[in-house]
């Protein structure tokens, strides 16, 4: 699902608003080629890693492991391309409300493809699977990576489909931050807490709920953070519900946060 139905969509999202927030083209259609095709080529069998050791054949867990490596290759390739896209320009995510988010999806999309190559590794994932981490993992793919850029690309398009800008731009400010922040405090608290519950329960000597007694300190921390998230996904629901109702103040030209002034191409 995620591989080859919401990463395409990501990725193609990202290639997309990047550019036309920006207004120049990408750094280099050749290496989004090899990032497609890469892409393709590899991530298709990637997903099985996550049975390593259940009652799947061992050539197919290594035909996984190895492809989950190589998609080392589109990784990098999309990464360069958004990157060196950005460069010079960085500055534009302090006011574009869109840029903001599709840019730190892309980042994400990175980090969390380098984290499964790494997962995909016998040695690590002995020691992280049916852990926490594995779940941080997971959102870090959905909400951190395609939620990031869907909210960005929302941002761009509504406008543009309403003919009317957003009415509010410190409500836009406010569910970025909370939403990132949120998302970090989750994602890391997590990812420590699921390293600590497989190193318990990787020692025989240590009964099963040490494991769970050490990482409730971590799941109270993805408490705070999901509802940092939720206070962001509520305030996003009512600045759209204004939005499409027409009921906020009516704005002249385009959103901008920050109170300065960016060209984008509309």
């Amino acid at each position: 699902m995620l591989g080859l139905w919401l990463t395409p969509l990501g990725l193609a999202a990202a290639y997309y608003f990047i550019a036309k927030v920006l207004g120049r083209p990408m750094y280099s259609y050749g290496v989004s080629l090899v990032g497609f095709w890469a892409l393709a080529m590899f991530y298709s069998q990637a997903g099985i890693h996550h049975l390593i050791g259940g009652p799947v054949p061992s050539w197919l867990v290594s035909v996984s492991v190895v492809q989950s490596v190589m998609m080392i290759i589109p990784v990098l390739a999309v990464g360069l391309n958004h990157h060196m896209t950005v460069v010079g320009r960085f500055a534009a995510l302090k006011y574009s409300p869109s840029l903001r988010f599709v840019v730190l999806g892309a980042a994400f999309y990175t980090l969390v493809s380098l984290q499964g190559s790494l997962e995909a590794l016998p040695f690590f994932n002995r020691l992280v699977h049916f852990t926490q981490y594995k779940v941080a993992h997971a959102h870090l793919g959905l909400y951190g990576f395609f939620s990031m850029i869907m909210f960005g690309a929302i941002y761009f398009v509504m406008p543009r489909v309403l003919a009317r800008e957003w009415p509010y731009p410190r409500l836009v400010s406010l569910h970025f931050w909370l939403a990132a922040g949120g998302f970090a405090i989750y994602f890391v608290f997590l990812t420590i807490g699921g390293v600590l519950q497989g190193i318990d329960m990787l020692d025989p000597a240590r009964p099963f709920m040490d494991s769970v007694t050490d990482l409730a300190p971590y799941l109270l921390a993805r408490t705070f953070g999901g509802a940092l998230m939720t206070a962001g996904h509520i305030v996003f629901a009512y600045h759209l519900f204004v939005m499409v109702f027409n009921l906020g103040p009516r704005r002249t030209g385009r959103l901008l946060l920050g109170g300065a002034r960016l060209a984008e191409t509309y």
